[in-house]
């Protein structure tokens, strides 16, 4: 199966759902209460089955595919930007968590966790951003420093469960989840990589969770921050702020499924850097 029905995929559903999401948000939500207005819970049907559909449509043709050629560190500029910002935008959250748990005793062991992992995270999205700057697998002798971006995503998966089970919430913001639990395997999946483990099926299992985490975080995050933006929404750092990050990884992880896309048109005729110079070396026969 070739690598462009994929990409058929995904921008078909992307088109048609964060539109919908957008017209859901602004048009059939009551900004007071959050909640959908009566006899329009339909849409919100509607937009669940496009994304389930999307969804099996992904895993089905991906399995039809044979193994994704290994995913190997190219030099990408767009890639490390977008690491880069989403570790600066990390360690604002950081600041911002130290002083939630600072002045709020009833959030003070969550929010100094993440405020830990977000500081971890930022550290690791560094690293990342500096080997698709030169492109070069930057954790080679420490591929355990690729995992703080799980233990962040992990620590903001459980946060964001405890936010939504604390206030009534309309069931949409189940998105939110669901985009971050994607993020959070595909960074395993690129963390494994990173260290050289189970690379083809890893690379193939990469770059299909990538699509998925980019269409959930953007049907639940762009309408969002269209809301903040327009005034519909309170304008406040610690709501604003996750958007922002959550958008900076779709990003990023846009640019790897691209570079990606690239490694398979180039296959056989671009001699490219891998993840381990060890690697490299068996593959060779040194």
């Amino acid at each position: 199966m070739k690598l462009k029905y994929l990409w058929i995929i995904f921008a078909v559903f992307l088109l048609i759902t964060v539109p919908f999401r957008i017209y859901q948000v602004l048009a059939l939500i009551d900004p007071k209460t959050n909640f959908y207005e009566k006899g329009t819970e339909f849409t919100l049907g509607l937009l669940i089955g496009l994304l389930a559909l999307y969804t099996v449509g992904i895993l089905v043709v991906t399995a039809c595919r044979k193994d994704a050629q290994r995913h190997m560190v190219h030099k990408n500029i767009p890639a490390g930007i977008f690491a880069l910002v989403a570790g600066v935008l990390l360690l604002t959250e950081s600041a911002t968590e130290l002083v939630r748990a600072v002045t709020n005793a009833d959030q003070r062991v969550e929010a100094a966790i993440l405020s830990a992992a977000a500081v971890l995270a930022a550290i690791t999205f560094a690293i990342m951003a500096v080997s698709s700057f030169v492109g070069r697998n930057m954790f080679e002798k420490v591929p355990l420093l690729a995992l703080l971006t799980t233990l962040w995503g992990c620590a903001r998966l459980v946060v964001t469960f405890l936010g939504y089970t604390n206030i009534a919430s309309d069931s949409s913001s189940m998105f939110d989840m669901v985009g971050i639990m994607f993020a959070l395997l595909f960074l395993f999946a690129q963390a494994k990589l990173f260290a050289n483990v189970d690379s083809k099926k890893t690379s193939k299992r990469l770059f299909m969770l990538g699509l998925l985490a980019i269409v959930f975080i953007c049907v639940f995050n762009i309408p969002e921050l269209i809301q903040h933006v327009i005034g519909v929404l309170p304008f406040t750092l610690d709501t604003f702020l996750p958007r922002v990050i959550d958008l900076s990884l779709a990003c990023y992880i846009f640019c790897i499924l691209l570079e990606m896309s690239k490694e398979e048109i180039l296959a056989g005729t671009e001699e490219a850097q891998p993840f381990s110079d060890k690697g490299a070396d068996a593959i060779q026969g040194r």
